[in-house]
């Protein structure tokens, strides 16, 4: 909408609630996820300033058995057997997660880099919506190990 010329502005507001689902006698897990919200307004750049040149927003939810929340829905309503295993807090395979996301943001970097013929080397900034600081980090280690092969 401001690239547009519609608005001149524009709020963008993100917020996850994860400590209702997060299971505190879990350590692997529960000292990996929190609340958290971010905003940022956007406005069109003028000439000569830095700018946002390109994103990508992808859902893929074919890990999704690696980090799931094995009950509470309508394949598996909840129950008192479903409350005693603690089957209503978020679980995950910590290991495939972490590779998951790793190999994911990597492919979406290289595909916007692509798009927009730029290199690695080119960037002055990465901004990722991992919120998790090795993964951000071994995914950019990847992206710019193989920057040869674009």
């Amino acid at each position: 909408m401001v690239a547009s010329g519609a608005h001149d502005h524009a709020l963008v507001v993100g917020a996850d609630v994860m400590s209702s689902i997060i299971d505190y006698k879990d350590r692997a897990t529960c000292v990996l996820f929190g609340d958290g919200a971010g905003a940022v307004v956007v406005s069109a750049a003028r000439e000569g300033e830095g700018a946002i040149l390109d994103f990508e927003h992808e859902i893929d939810g074919s890990g999704g058995e690696a980090l799931c929340m094995p009950a509470g829905g309508s394949r598996k309503p909840p129950s008192h057997e479903t409350v005693d295993e603690r089957l209503h807090y978020v679980k995950q395979d910590g290991m495939t997660v972490f590779k998951f996301a790793v190999r994911k943001t990597e492919e979406i970097a290289r595909r916007v880099l692509e798009r927009n013929g730029l290199k690695p080397s080119d960037l002055d900034l990465f901004v990722s919506h991992q919120a998790n600081r090795r993964i951000i980090e071994a995914a950019t280690e990847t992206i710019c190990f193989g920057e040869t092969s674009m």
